[in-house]
C-alpha cells in the first residue's frame, strides 16, 4: 500500500494539498493561488502607478500654467 504523503493547507483555496504543490516549505499558498495572488497584486499596482503618472501630470501642467509657458505645451498634461 502506498504511503500518504503529509497535506498542507492552502488558506487562499481552502483545499489540503500534497507538499508537490508548494513552490517551497515557507510557501505560504500552493502554486496555483500564488500565481493567482501575484497577478491581482501586478494589476492593483499597475492601476496605482498609472494614476501616479497621470497625477504628475496634471501637476507639471500646472506649474507650466503658472510659469506662462505656451497652452499647447500645457495641454499635453491635461
Amino acid at each position: 500500500m502506498p504511503e500518504m504523503q503529509p497535506l498542507r493547507p492552502c488558506p487562499h483555496c481552502e483545499q489540503e494539498l500534497p507538499e508537490a504543490a508548494f513552490h517551497s516549505d515557507d510557501a505560504m499558498f500552493c502554486k496555483r493561488c500564488t500565481r493567482e495572488v501575484q497577478e491581482i497584486i501586478r494589476k492593483k499596482y499597475g492601476v496605482i502607478e498609472a494614476a501616479l503618472f497621470r497625477a504628475k501630470l496634471r501637476k507639471s501642467a500646472r506649474i507650466m500654467k503658472k510659469r506662462g509657458i505656451p497652452a499647447i505645451i500645457a495641454a499635453a498634461g491635461d
